[in-house]
């Protein structure tokens, strides 16, 4: 009888211990889960991260200098932007009259000034191979007038640089606080914007 005692108390024994080791490898199991998913959390946000960064554009000022390579093309250049302007005066030679337009209408050009340098190995033609945009806070306004600015119809070798006036016209730059001077437009990484304050200053 007490044989038969023990035996029964031995195998509580047993069954308490294997529950218990079933109750640890299940929460061994949940920690494991719960690592995974904080693992896949980190990664989501570091993706997020980086695509924020790389959203994340430089905007560059009146006076400053912008290393840039050709979306299109694959070569790099240089613009700065010396300085811009609204005016009604003729820009070199052309005026708002021999585009159709007039100060009397509300007619401006915006004229930005800037220097391109070829930092490239080849020779390449700025009016040609460039593309200079004018662009409010989210949309393309319009291109530079190819009457202005000549210099750019000329091959450019590497390390030479021109100086010119881009000139856009239009006749509610008033409406904007802010106009903004783009190369390699809505490419991904290459999208370069000056800033131009309206008025400009």
């Amino acid at each position: 009888m007490k044989k038969i005692f023990f035996m029964f108390i031995f195998a509580i024994i047993l069954s308490g211990c294997g529950n218990s080791n079933a109750e640890n490898t299940d929460t061994s199991g949940d920690a494991d889960v719960e690592s995974e998913e904080n693992s896949d959390n980190e990664e989501t946000e570091e993706a997020a991260e980086e695509t924020n960064e790389s959203e994340e554009k430089d905007i560059y000022q009146i006076g400053d200098t912008a290393d840039i390579i050709s979306s299109s093309y694959g070569f790099s250049y240089q613009v700065t932007l010396n300085h811009a302007e609204l005016t009604t005066d003729p820009v070199d030679g052309v005026s708002l009259e021999d585009i159709g337009d007039s100060a009397e209408d509300g007619g401006e050009f915006l004229v930005a000034n800037v220097t391109i340098k070829n930092t490239g190995d080849s020779p390449i033609t700025p009016i040609e191979q460039l593309s200079a945009q004018l662009y409010d806070e989210e949309y393309p306004r319009f291109f530079s007038l190819d009457e202005t600015f000549t210099e750019r119809n000329d091959e450019l070798a590497p390390g030479e640089e021109i100086t010119g006036n881009l000139a856009y016209a239009h006749n509610s730059y008033e409406d904007n606080d802010v106009m903004y001077l783009t190369f390699e437009a809505e490419a991904i990484e290459e999208e370069t914007r000056f800033e131009i304050p309206i008025p400009v200053e």
